[in-house]
């Protein structure tokens, strides 16, 4: 968990606006999630997947909080940061947790590390 004591959020602020500032100069701006997968194509994943987790297996919570672990996001099988798209094809239910725990490993680490 972060602290949340004002010196700790002041430098992560700072940090932030450095690397947006970053960013913009390279252009690459941030973009906001919401703008990325239309919210039928979202759906249409969840509903493709079972609205099951396809990282861990277990069912993902249609009804939790969207700041909940259990919450049901989309994980890029290759990741956006090594080129992955937003195609379908490209695009898994996961837990919110799950997919944070992943990060950008690759999908062949991913199973390798399942069987071993």
């Amino acid at each position: 968990m972060k602290c949340k004591c004002d010196e700790c959020r002041a430098w992560s602020r700072e940090n932030a606006q450095r690397y947006r500032k970053q960013r913009r100069a390279q252009g690459n701006p941030i973009r906001k999630h919401s703008g990325w997968i239309s919210d039928k194509n979202r759906i249409a994943v969840y509903e493709r997947d079972g609205w099951t987790c396809q990282i861990c297996g277990e069912p993902v919570d249609r009804d939790a909080d969207p700041k909940s672990d259990w919450y049901p996001s989309l994980d890029h099988i290759v990741p956006r940061s090594k080129g992955g798209a937003n195609t379908l094809d490209n695009l898994r239910t996961a837990h919110r947790w799950c997919n944070c725990i992943r990060g950008a490993e690759d999908y062949h680490t991913e199973l390798f590390a399942r069987a071993s």
